[in-house]
């Protein structure tokens, strides 16, 4: 009996070990600090709402204006070196806006993504493809192909998943704004539009 009672005792503490590891290891999920952003000025307009919402350490937030892809390579050295479980790129707006070339964008944001073999989940957020560029040419054919590229991509990796904003984006649009425009300048998000930007992050990060 006594035996027995000292295996049930350890059997116990094993259990309970184990609730407090998943307790502590979902609070630790919820609570952001694995968390990090990577993007231009949509992010950088949205930093408080996402600090708020998803309670991630200021430094884990790296985003300014008019950044292209290989304008936040410092920054990305610098997330890397905080190896976060789940990073979210929203990152070749500019790159579309500039008319830069597809092919070295989609290149240089695989490359991005890949320095966080670690990572659980990265996510790549699609780019609004309704955009209209002050430089003229063609955005909306760069901005398509550019998130056929980062589908694509995304598509090879096991643990690389797609925000589509620009499908939100482009379903909204076609139900006629219901609530407002979505954006300010074809560009930046409007409150309605920041709101259903991190909806869309908020549904991507609780699915990792």
């Amino acid at each position: 009996m006594r035996r027995f009672s000292i295996r049930v005792r350890s059997v116990g503490a094993v259990a309970l070990a184990s609730l407090l590891l998943l307790i502590t290891f979902g609070c630790s999920r919820r609570s952001g600090e694995d968390l990090a952003f990577l993007g231009d000025s949509i992010t950088d307009q949205a930093r408080a709402e996402i600090i708020d919402r998803f309670h991630v350490p200021a430094d884990r937030l790296k985003a300014a204006g008019g950044k292209t892809v290989q304008d936040m390579a410092i920054p990305t050295t610098e997330l890397v070196a905080a190896k976060p479980g789940r990073v979210v790129i929203n990152l070749g707006t500019n790159d579309v806006l500039g008319l830069l070339p597809v092919d070295s964008t989609a290149a240089q944001l695989e490359g991005m993504a890949s320095r966080f073999p670690e990572a659980r989940c990265v996510f790549l957020v699609t780019i609004n493809e309704r955009m209209i560029s002050p430089q003229g040419g063609d955005p909306h054919g760069l901005a398509v192909a550019l998130n056929d590229r980062i589908r694509s991509f995304a598509n090879g990796h096991r643990n690389w998943r797609i925000i589509d904003w620009a499908g939100t984006v482009n379903q909204y649009d076609a139900a006629g704004d219901p609530n407002g425009p979505v954006t300010n300048d074809t560009v930046h998000p409007t409150a309605v539009g920041r709101t259903m930007l991190l909806d869309d992050y908020e549904r991507a990060i609780n699915s990792c």
